[in-house]
C-alpha cells in the first residue's frame, strides 16, 4: 500500500526511513505546539483551545500536504504569523481574535484563488536560477540563526548587535553538548543523526547535574516558585504524566470561532496585505530551499507538481484561521527531515499523525518541545537546536550554483542570502532580491532577461518596503 501510495522505490528511500524522517521532522517542529499558544493568549486567544487547535490543525494540513503532493513538506502555525493576530491586530487595533481569525481566513481564500488560477505557480517559475539558489542557501542560515538562538549560543548585545552566548549559562552547554554529539554522528554517518541527536540532547537534560540561576526552568517550575533560588537540577523535567485527553468544552473552544463579517473593513485592509505577502512569499522560500536540499528541482529550477503543494499550503492559512490557531504554512523544519533521508509524502504523513497524537500527549511533548524559560517572556528550546543548526549547514551546498563572475546576478543573490537571516523574515529576503535583480538587469542593459511576472512581483516589493513611509505621509 505504501510503495504504491508513495513510490518509496523510485524515490531511493524505505518505509523506515520515511518513518525516521517524519519523527525527526516532527521534534523539529514540536515547540510550535507550545510557543503558538503562549502568542495567541496574549492577543486573548483561549490557551487550551489553541494547544489542541495547533495540532490538529497541523496534523490535517501536514497529512494533505503528503498525499496531495508525495512530498516531505510539513506545515505548522506560522511564527510572525501569529504574531501579527496578537500584537498587531488585537493588542494594537483593539480588534477582537475572533476578527482576527477572520482576517486569516480570509487571507487565506485570497491566496487559494490565486493558487488554482496558477497565478502563485507563474511566480515561481519567474524566479531566476540564481536567486533560487540564493534562497535556499539563506533559509540554511536563516535556520542555523535560529538553532543558536533556541540554543542560547547567541545574544544580543546593545554596542554591536549580536554576541556569542553565555557559556555559563546550562542551556547553552546542553546545546552545546547537543551540537558536538549530533555533528559528530553526521560526520560518521550514523542513520538517523538528527533524531538520536535530539534524544540524547533530551536525556542529558533530565540528568540533574544542571546548575540553575534563579529564574531558570520550566515555566511550570518559575510559576510553582521553585526556580526562585540557584538550585542544582534537572534542566529538562520528567513529565508528570504521559496522556491526557482533551475532553472538556475549553480545548476546543477556538474552533470555527471566527468572524468573516468583522474581518471585512478598510483599516484590516494593510494587515491582510501583509498576511497575504508573508503566505504568499514564505512558502515560496521554503519549497525552494527545501526542494532544493532534496534534489527536486529540474534543470530550470521548478519544482515539478508545485500546484497541488501551493493550494495545500493555501488551505493551511484558511483551515489555521477557522480553527483558532493562525495561518498554517511550510516549515523550514522539515529540511531535518530530508536531511535524514526523507523524500516522499510519507514523511509528512508520519509527521501529522504524530502531530494529531500530540494532543494525547501533550505532557511528554511538553518535555521536548516546551523549551526552558531563561528570562521573563523569553524560552529557549536547546534540546532541538543543535538540529536545526546542522540543517543550516547542510543546506549551504547551493551556494555552489551561484555564478559569482556575474555581478548583476550574483549580487542580488549575495543580498538575499544576508538580507533574510540579518532582518529575521523569509519575505523581506525574497523582496531584496527581486528587487535588485530586476533594478540592476535593467540599469545594465539586460532589461530582457526579466520574465512579466518578475516585474509585477519587484514592483509589489517596492510597495511592501515603502509602506510605512506611504502611511506615514498619507497620516501626517
Amino acid at each position: 500500500m505504501f510503495e504504491r501510495l508513495f513510490h518509496l522505490r523510485n524515490n531511493q528511500t524505505t518505509f523506515g526511513t520515511e518513518v525516521r524522517a517524519g519523527v525527526t521532522t516532527f521534534m523539529a517542529m514540536a515547540y510550535i505546539i507550545f510557543t503558538n499558544p503562549a502568542i495567541l493568549a496574549a492577543g486573548n486567544v483561549p490557551f487550551t483551545g489553541a494547544v489542541v487547535a495547533t495540532c490538529v490543525a497541523a496534523g490535517i494540513v501536514t497529512i494533505m500536504m503528503g498525499l496531495a503532493t508525495n512530498y516531505p513538506m510539513c506545515l505548522a502555525a506560522g511564527m510572525g504569523l501569529n504574531a501579527i493576530v496578537a500584537f498587531n491586530i488585537v493588542l494594537g487595533m483593539g480588534k477582537s481574535w475572533q476578527t482576527a481569525m477572520g482576517v486569516v481566513v480570509l487571507e487565506g481564500l485570497v491566496v487559494l484563488v490565486l493558487s488554482a488560477m496558477t497565478i502563485r505557480e507563474a511566480v515561481m517559475d519567474a524566479i531566476p536560477q540564481p536567486l533560487k539558489h540564493a534562497i535556499a542557501v539563506a533559509i540554511g542560515i536563516f535556520i542555523t540563526f535560529v538553532g543558536l538562538q533556541e540554543g542560547n549560543l547567541h545574544e544580543t548585545d546593545p554596542a554591536t548587535m549580536v554576541s556569542f552566548g553565555d557559556f555559563a549559562h546550562p542551556v547553552a552547554l546542553l546545546a552545546m553538548l547537543g551540537l558536538l554529539a549530533t555533528g559528530w554522528m553526521v560526520l560518521k554517518g550514523v542513520r538517523g543523526a538528527l533524531l538520536l541527536g535530539i534524544c540524547i540532547t533530551a536525556l542529558a537534560g533530565m540528568l540533574p547535574i544542571w546548575h540553575l540561576p534563579a529564574g531558570v526552568g520550566t515555566p511550570a517550575e518559575l510559576i510553582s516558585g521553585l526556580g526562585e533560588e540557584a538550585r542544582w537540577a534537572p534542566l529538562i523535567p520528567l513529565p508528570a504524566k504521559i496522556f491526557q485527553i482533551p475532553s472538556d468544552r475549553a480545548s476546543w473552544s477556538t474552533f470555527f470561532a471566527f468572524d468573516l463579517k468583522g474581518a471585512i473593513t478598510i483599516s484590516l485592509l494593510p494587515v491582510a496585505f501583509a498576511f497575504f505577502m508573508s503566505d504568499f512569499f514564505d512558502t515560496m522560500g521554503t519549497a525552494i530551499g527545501v526542494g532544493a536540499k532534496a534534489g527536486y528541482l529540474d534543470k530550470n529550477g521548478r519544482i515539478p507538481r508545485i500546484r497541488p503543494l501551493l493550494i495545500v499550503d493555501s488551505l493551511g492559512a484558511v483551515i489555521g484561521g477557522a480553527f483558532g490557531c493562525s495561518s498554517n504554512t511550510c516549515f523550514i523544519e522539515s529540511t531535518a527531515g530530508v536531511v535524514e533521508g526523507g523524500r516522499t509524502g510519507l514523511t509528512a504523513v508520519v509527521c501529522g499523525c504524530l502531530f494529531l497524537l500530540a494532543v494525547l500527549f501533550t505532557p511528554l511533548i511538553a518535555v521536548i518541545g516546551g523549551g526552558v524559560q531563561v528570562a521573563p517572556m523569553t524560552v529557549r528550546h536547546p534540546v532541538t537546536a543543535a538540529a536545526l543548526i546542522i540543517v543550516g549547514f547542510l543546506m549551504m551546498e547551493s551556494i555552489v550554483h551561484i555564478d559569482w563572475k556575474k555581478g548583476d546576478e550574483a549580487l542580488p543573490a549575495f543580498l538575499v542570502i544576508v538580507t533574510m537571516p540579518l532582518t529575521f523574515s523569509i519575505t523581506h529576503g525574497v523582496g531584496m532580491g527581486f528587487i535588485t535583480y530586476t533594478f540592476w538587469k535593467v540599469m545594465t542593459g539586460r532589461a530582457r532577461d526579466i520574465k512579466p511576472f518578475m516585474w509585477a512581483v519587484a514592483i509589489l516589493f517596492v510597495l511592501v518596503f515603502l509602506r510605512p513611509a506611504i502611511e506615514k505621509w498619507l497620516v501626517g
